[in-house]
């Protein structure tokens, strides 16, 4: 799952994610270069708790290229 950045953080257009109703044309939408996106996978086990992460990434001829630091290690939060 992700979204596309800009001056807002859900700036609209492209979503990156799967084809649901509730998120209607936009994960069919063209992506184009220099458009920015953050991706966000999650998991979550009721009862136990979630996980998730964001890494944002620029579209380029090639694909994608990470812009922001890789988080590398786990953070654990509250218990």
């Amino acid at each position: 799952m992700g979204h596309q950045l800009g001056r807002f953080v859900h700036d609209g257009g492209a979503l990156l994610g799967p084809n649901w109703a509730r998120y209607k044309n936009t994960p069919f939408m063209e992506l184009k270069e220099g458009q920015v996106f953050t991706l966000e996978p999650s998991l979550s086990v009721k009862g136990f708790g979630a996980i998730g992460i964001e890494e944002d990434v620029i579209v380029t001829k090639e694909g994608a290229k990470y812009i922001s630091n890789l988080q590398k290690e786990l953070w654990l939060v509250g218990q």
